[in-house]
């Protein structure tokens, strides 16, 4: 009898053992896979969305397709230089939180994708990115292209028949939307958020050199 509970203590302590193993790889496993950069302020986009690889003109005039701007983040911002209120607080909201990155902004790409290449054209992107802050890159180029990117962002854009000083509006998203380095879309901020929200969030890329 006692040789019998003996073995049983000695069986118990063995499934013990495992079960414990095996809850420390699962931990470590579930640490690895969380490991990732965390976006607590943004709308998380499960799984990453791969953008497609569009053609584009930046604000040089120069062709641009989007994967070449792989290897870095991007926040990217839907809008139009003709708008009147949003763009020009969202954009200003934006310069403000790349520089708060400090040297890591090395790592990121702000992008403004104008949705009006009628009147957007490479000279007044030019001028007007350039206002916010001089890293800023400028976008714009066919329709069909425009329209494949921003509906792979999940953003919108419609023109309206009214008018203003400036001619006719255009109503947008107001999100910034970050893409990973390989080129797939991994969150949303409102452009509204609370200041530090969106540098803060990219804590991340505090170890990279300037």
């Amino acid at each position: 009898m006692i040789r019998s509970d003996s073995r049983n203590k000695r069986a118990a302590k063995r499934r013990l053992g495992v079960i414990v193993t095996a809850a420390a790889l699962a931990f470590v496993a579930g640490s690895a896979a969380g490991s990732g950069p965390a976006f607590p302020r943004g709308l998380i986009q499960d799984p990453p969305r791969l953008l497609p690889d569009v053609t584009l003109t930046n604000q040089n005039g120069s062709a641009v397709r989007l994967s070449e701007l792989r290897g870095k983040w991007l926040w990217i911002f839907v809008g139009y230089t003709f708008c009147p209120d949003v763009c020009p607080t969202a954009l200003a909201d934006v310069a403000r939180e790349y520089d708060a990155l400090g040297p890591a902004k090395s790592g990121v790409r702000a992008v403004f994708l104008s949705v009006d290449p009628a009147r957007d054209s490479a000279d007044r992107l030019k001028e007007y990115v350039r206002h916010f802050h001089p890293d800023f890159i400028a976008l714009t180029g066919q329709v069909e292209e425009i329209d494949r990117l921003v509906r792979a962002l999940g953003a919108r854009y419609n023109r309206k028949n009214a008018e203003s000083a400036g001619g006719y509006l255009v109503d947008h998203t107001t999100y910034v939307h970050v893409v990973d380095p390989e080129g797939r879309l991994r969150a949303r901020y409102s452009a509204s958020a609370e200041p530090g929200g969106l540098s803060g969030d990219f804590t991340f890329l505090k170890g990279e050199k300037p």
